[in-house]
């Protein structure tokens, strides 16, 4: 949940998340999400919108 909250890596996919939290398969990433969480990561990216870290460019 830090990481798909954290602003920096609101480019991953789903599975980009699993693999930076550790896991080697979308589905255990699911699966432990979900028992954890009590909804899919899909569900809650949905619900928790995530924004593009801002670098002050232009």
């Amino acid at each position: 949940m830090q990481l798909a909250q954290n602003p920096a890596f609101a480019h991953l996919s789903i599975m980009g998340l699993a693999e930076e939290a550790g896991f080697k398969s979308k589905s255990s990433f699911n699966t432990a999400f979900k028992k954890w969480k009590g909804t899919t990561p899909s569900a809650y990216l949905k619900e928790t919108p995530r924004k593009p870290e801002q670098t002050g460019k232009a």
